[in-house]
């Protein structure tokens, strides 16, 4: 399986999100990278999207941060 990533629109939170394509859909795999005062959280979560490909998602520019 292999995942892109995809461009997202986040809350101001930091994070990535990332798409692979499988039989019948697409996996969505989100990362949120948030710095609190008592130290660093992470958050991911897994979607699964019935009947779309990866063409129906912008891959962010490699030289995006």
């Amino acid at each position: 399986m292999k995942w892109v990533e995809v461009r997202h629109e986040g809350d101001g939170n930091r994070g990535a999100a990332y798409v692979a394509e499988v039989p019948g859909g697409v996996l969505v795999r989100t990362v949120t990278h948030l710095i609190l005062h008592t130290g660093l959280y992470v958050s991911e979560a897994l979607t699964f999207v019935p009947n779309v490909g990866l063409a129906d998602f912008e891959r962010k520019p490699k030289d995006e941060d």
